[in-house]
């Protein structure tokens, strides 16, 4: 195999502690994703480097889990020997109760293909969690989780980004904010279309269904958080426009709680990466009330997480990623959201892991 391919192989995982990847000599932790079970399980993904201090082929992926939300335990770690990058750490809880993790992976920073990788986990309140075979699902980068439409159908925002040239992987029908979709649970991807952004970015887009049936795409920019739309299930989109709400390029999180409401966390009233809050919309996102504010500090950044069925928001989210190297963690509801307060149970700014510093991961 040409070496610019090995990123079509699947990194090695291992389940035990390693010096490779001691947390005490972690110079870079970042990009981090949560979800919460059923039975109130924990789990928090995300990326680090022992050996250098930001986004290289030496990065790796550390899993933790707790049943207590303070005490974590490692799942697993994922790495490759070769001059594949790993990112985009996600977890994402299934309406059935499985846990998925998905990643990209590139050939050096980026192929020019990309290809977002999948792992299952079928009971994540086992005493000890386990994950299956990782697979190969579709080309692209995928920064955000799947929505889950009401028809069954999950659809994935995979995009080939435009804006860095390769000489490895040119495809130019994936480079877009790009949509690909699912009937059967992340087992087959297809690719449905996506929307041409004129100044693109690290394309980093999710969408959600709106109370008509319509799809709205929302993605990065410099300037700020954009909308493409879509009448026909995916396939056609509008031009990319409307900016919803301005923001540091940086990604954001978006999701639905049980009563309908849409939520959106990003940064808010910010100064670069900070004031990171999470903001409600009555309305599918033309306006944005009750904002609650869960880290007003700089360089704090990538939210992602998981709204389990009965309301409650599990977030994971990175602060200073070669100074502090924090992974935090916050939890908070609806009503928590409406009222303006964290309520019981709820919670920000609570600690996963420090760079530098023994924390059991």
């Amino acid at each position: 195999m040409d070496k610019k391919d090995c990123s079509l192989l699947p990194p090695r995982f291992t389940y035990e502690a390693s010096e490779d990847f001691a947390p005490q000599g972690r110079l870079w932790q970042s990009a981090p994703s949560a979800a919460l079970t059923e039975k109130g399980q924990i789990f928090c993904v995300y990326s680090a480097d022992n050996r250098s201090a930001g986004e290289y082929t030496s990065n790796y992926t550390v899993c933790a889990y707790s049943d207590d939300g303070t005490n974590f335990k490692l799942a697993f770690y994922a790495w490759y020997e070769h001059e594949v990058r790993i990112s985009e750490t996600l977890l994402f809880m299934s309406p059935e109760g499985v846990l998925y993790h998905f990643w990209t992976q590139n050939y050096g920073y980026f192929d020019g293909r990309g290809g977002v990788w999948c792992a299952v986990c079928e009971n994540p309140d086992a005493p000890v969690p386990r994950f299956g075979e990782p697979r190969r699902v579709c080309d692209g980068c995928m920064a955000d989780n799947p929505v889950v439409l009401r028809d069954g159908r999950w659809l994935f925002g995979a995009s080939v980004w435009t804006h860095i040239s390769t000489p490895w992987h040119p495809f130019p029908e994936y480079e877009k904010a790009s949509v690909w979709e699912s009937v059967d649970q992340a087992r087959t991807l297809t690719y449905l279309g996506g929307a041409v952004d004129p100044k693109p970015d690290f394309t980093e887009n999710t969408v959600f269904e709106t109370g008509d049936g319509r799809l709205v795409m929302l993605l990065r920019t410099q300037k700020g958080i954009a909308r493409a739309t879509s009448s026909d299930g995916g396939k056609n989109w509008s031009e990319v426009s409307d900016f919803v709400l301005p923001s540091p390029s940086s990604r954001f999180f978006v999701s639905r709680f049980p009563s309908g409401a849409l939520l959106i966390v990003t940064h808010y009233h910010f100064e670069g990466r900070s004031h990171l809050t999470a903001l409600l919309s009555d309305d599918d996102g033309e306006s944005f009330l009750c904002p609650l504010l869960l880290d007003e500090r700089r360089e704090v950044s990538y939210p992602s997480g998981n709204i389990r069925r009965d309301g409650r928001v599990l977030l994971a989210y990175d602060r200073e990623r070669t100074g502090a190297r924090e992974i935090l963690l916050a939890s908070f509801t609806e009503q928590d959201m409406r009222r303006g307060s964290f309520g019981e149970g709820s919670y920000t700014k609570r600690l996963v892991s420090a760079g530098g510093k023994p924390d059991g991961v």
